[in-house]
């Protein structure tokens, strides 16, 4: 019988949030495929049937043979391969000549490479920041703090035994892509800070050169 306790209940939610963000990124990128040819639209259901369902069931073979220790690397091969493909997306969003010059079609797109984006970097936050969501769940693994969520600062009553959810990381994640800064929890370490930079980065591409294309087209 399978035993759905913290451990386990933490490492299904982050297959499944992988999983979300895995589907939204083959619609995005089966939409830019669709504006080049048929051919490339199998090329990439095909690439995602090979990429995204080994990882799936390698996630699933380890949740039922309770190698959790094991599942992290699995989410960081997939969330490297998701993080490639959106500036993967955005690449032949903005350069590759067989995209159509439709202004309301590459508004569109790039919003939801954006919306992908942060999801993706919400991801990275989320596994991680004190050794990922299954360590911050058991307090199997106490490490220094990668993010300083402010219920950490001081003896606030009601939040001693707080812990940070996946939405507290997508509100970091949301903030950093639209503000290019924290809203009110601070970075520690480098491997956050570099996650930060590459977020801001991409949001500020899209906003910066893809709006600005699509509303010259518009114009």
């Amino acid at each position: 019988m399978i035993s759905f306790g913290p451990q386990r209940r933490v490492e299904t939610e982050v297959l499944g949030a992988l999983l979300a963000v895995a589907t939204l990124n083959i619609l995005i990128f089966t939409s830019l495929s669709a504006q080049i040819n048929a051919a490339a639209i199998g090329e990439a259901f095909q690439e995602a049937a090979i990429v995204y369902g080994t990882s799936i069931v390698a996630m699933l073979f380890l949740l039922l043979k309770r190698k959790g220790h094991m599942l992290k690397y699995v989410f960081f091969a997939l969330l490297v391969f998701i993080t490639c493909k959106v500036f993967s997306n955005l690449y032949w969003l903005i350069l590759d000549k067989h995209i159509s010059d439709n202004g309301i079609a590459i508004l569109a797109d790039a919003f939801l490479i954006w919306i992908v984006s942060i999801l993706v970097f919400s991801l990275w936050y989320w596994i991680v920041d004190r050794g990922g969501p299954v360590a911050r769940a058991t307090n199997k693994e106490q490490t220094r703090y990668d993010l300083l969520f402010p219920q950490y600062q001081g003896n606030i009553p009601g939040w001693e035994h707080w812990h940070p959810k996946f939405l507290d990381y997508l509100f970091f994640s949301f903030f950093t892509s639209t503000g290019f800064s924290p809203a009110d929890t601070l970075p520690l370490t480098k491997r956050v800070k570099l996650l930060m930079m590459m977020e801001a980065f991409l949001s500020l591409i899209i906003i910066g050169m893809v709006t600005a294309r699509a509303i010259s087209l518009l114009q």
